[in-house]
């Protein structure tokens, strides 16, 4: 059993290698329920998920335009625009955990309203370039992740930590304070 399971960890490890080289988009593998949004080498250092977001729960996290983002838990798209304003490219997730993922300022977005996706579906690319498609109102490239549970905004921060960790997620850990600058 043990054989088996090292010989499908390499076959997946082999897909991910050429599904990228073939498609151009880095294949973010997931350990469970969970995922990050953003390759971890586009994040760099976790210090950068730590930072407040300027004056409500969320986070913004720096990356280059075209930097692919995924899905961050299994559910259903329930909006997916390429431009809708101040937010500019954009998708929603109903997540199958109950919170709502909000994913902002896309210049690629790759799925459409109802499609179902599994944790670390490739949706699409960032943006935010100013002026740019999909860059709604944004001062640079970056992804805008929010986090709804009961309605309420909840600050991604701890969520995103214990994903960049490789921990345990836990929903309950999310709170409405501490991660804004105001």
């Amino acid at each position: 059993a043990i054989a088996r399971h090292e010989q499908s960890e390499t076959d997946v490890a082999a897909v991910i290698e050429w599904a990228t080289r073939y498609t151009g988009i880095t294949v973010q593998r997931s350990a469970g329920r969970y995922a990050l949004p953003l390759p971890r080498e586009a994040i760099g250092n976790r210090d950068r998920l730590t930072q407040p977001h300027h004056d409500y729960p969320a986070i913004d996290i720096g990356v280059p335009s075209g930097t692919p983002v995924y899905a961050i838990t299994s559910g259903r798209i329930i909006a997916a625009s390429d431009d809708n304003g101040r937010c500019g490219g954009t998708i929603i997730l109903n997540g199958d955990d109950g919170a709502t993922y909000t994913y902002c300022h896309l210049s690629n977005v790759a799925v459409t309203a109802g499609t179902p996706v599994d944790t670390a579906t490739w949706l699409g690319a960032t943006g935010g370039q100013p002026g740019t498609k999909g860059a709604g109102r944004s001062t640079g490239p970056h992804l805008h992740l929010g986090i709804l549970r009961d309605g309420v905004a909840m600050c991604p921060q701890p969520i995103l930590l214990q994903l960049f960790d490789q921990s345990t997620v836990r929903l309950d850990q999310l709170t409405t304070e501490g991660c804004t600058a105001l």
